[in-house]
């Protein structure tokens, strides 16, 4: 469930982005902490807690290596960052305490994928869903007692070594972890368009052009 709605809201294009991950939360938190609610009978308060902290891991990770994470590194945020986020979400509602969270963020640190060379085709889409799945997986793995390194974040082998390799990294945001909530100082934007955000500026001013200055189509030579 959580893999087919993440995927879904992804192909929608109409999801949220927030700018310290460079992608889009929701499309897998939200059905990472749906599905395994629904299953585990969770209180509503529980969800919201679960997204707030899948929320935070996502941004402190994107804060540490974006946007060299997706643009020189070329994974795409929303699978890679997106898979760790969704593991601290599903691990809240499941109620791990902090060795088997730290162990389930190491299950899913080698799940976590997403090739920008997929944008544009169906499996662009399958990276959202594909990061509930993957958060949901190495959570309850890491219930019932499978390992992992530890500290898959700021260890031996840093995630920032494997995602963003020779590329410079802020360690720092880490440390803003319960301290500094980028869900209040962020948040989230919201699409008025069903496409990438930064086309949404070239959207918005063709309008204008159409709407206020009278525009055609015959009158554009070139763009």
């Amino acid at each position: 469930a959580a893999m087919v709605n993440g995927s879904a809201a992804h192909a929608l294009d109409y999801d949220d982005v927030t700018w310290p991950l460079v992608g889009h939360p929701s499309v897998s938190l939200v059905p990472t902490t749906i599905a395994l609610a629904e299953q585990l009978g969770s209180a509503g308060k529980d969800v919201l807690a679960a997204y707030a902290l899948g929320f935070e891991v996502m941004t402190k990770i994107g804060k540490s290596i974006q946007p060299l994470h997706s643009l020189r590194a070329r994974w795409h945020a929303t699978g890679t960052i997106g898979s760790m986020g969704s593991c601290a979400a599903a691990g809240k509602l499941l109620g791990l305490d902090g060795d088997q969270l730290e162990m389930a963020l190491g299950i899913c640190s080698s799940m976590t994928s997403g090739h920008v060379g997929n944008f544009g085709t169906m499996t662009k889409p399958l990276h959202g869903g594909l990061a509930a799945r993957n958060g949901i997986q190495a959570a309850q793995l890491a219930k019932l007692g499978f390992t992992a390194a530890k500290d898959c974040i700021g260890g031996h082998v840093k995630f920032n070594e494997v995602f963003a390799k020779d590329l410079p990294c802020d360690m720092e945001p880490y440390d803003e972890l319960g301290t500094l909530w980028d869900l209040t100082e962020w948040g989230l934007a919201i699409k008025y368009h069903p496409c990438c955000i930064s086309a949404h500026t070239g959207i918005d001013a063709a309008k204008l052009l159409r709407e206020e200055e009278g525009v055609s189509l015959d009158d554009i030579e070139k763009i």
